[in-house]
């Protein structure tokens, strides 16, 4: 008799615990432009790849090849960009988010050589450095 009352006891426990227990739950980052921040560049030195017929604009930081940034809002520089050919090396500044197929696949996959963000580009200007 005091083997089933303690078994019963002890089911109820098991269940009822984890109501109790309060493990905490991680923020998902979320992706896209708009959304959280994931860096902020200053003036960094990039080689911006763009094509005015598209609208659309790339970089890669100078030396760090492996990190790609996608235009949030390539229209507002595509004027300036024309002045050039592509590619070109430029100082950028603004936020970076996840870009969200990046995102989704390193969930599945958690070594990945490269990332991939999305930027909202404040500034773009000339390197002068050494002219």
């Amino acid at each position: 008799m005091n083997y089933t009352v303690l078994r019963k006891a002890l089911i109820v426990m098991v269940l009822m615990v984890p109501l109790f227990l309060d493990t905490g739950c991680k923020k998902q980052v979320r992706c896209g432009c708009g959304n959280d921040v994931v860096r902020t560049l200053q003036k960094e030195p990039a080689r911006v790849h763009f094509d005015v017929e598209n609208n659309s604009a790339r970089f890669n930081l100078a030396g760090i090849t492996s990190d790609t940034f996608y235009l949030c809002n390539p229209s507002a520089f595509m004027e300036y960009l024309s002045q050039f050919t592509s590619p070109v090396m430029l100082l950028v500044s603004g936020e970076a988010f996840w870009e969200c197929n990046y995102l989704y696949n390193s969930a599945n996959h958690p070594y990945m050589p490269y990332r991939v963000y999305q930027i909202e580009v404040t500034e773009m200007e000339e390197d002068l450095y050494g002219k």
